[in-house]
């Protein structure tokens, strides 16, 4: 995957990246809010924002951008759970 390649548009190198990860992250978040439906609203959600703000991403390799996608797909679970309460 070549995060260089998705800022400048490429759908091909986008869809490969959720490929690979959506299920990792939706495992992530699925242990947060044990709930299924919920962990794959927050997964989709996680990959949507990402995909709006690729271009501003400061990063450039692989390894950055995930991390960036576990802490939002972490940060937006636990937004859920704060608003169960």
């Amino acid at each position: 995957m070549d995060i260089n390649k998705i800022k400048a548009g490429d759908k091909d190198e986008w869809d490969g990246l959720v490929e690979a990860y959506a299920d990792i992250i939706n495992g992530t978040v699925f242990r947060i809010v044990n709930n299924k439906e919920t962990a794959l609203d927050i997964c989709q959600e996680t990959f949507l924002r990402a995909f709006k703000r690729i271009r501003s991403f400061m990063g450039n390799t692989e390894k950055e951008f995930l991390r960036y996608l576990f802490t939002a797909a972490r940060n937006q679970a636990l937004n859920e759970i704060k608003k169960r309460k």
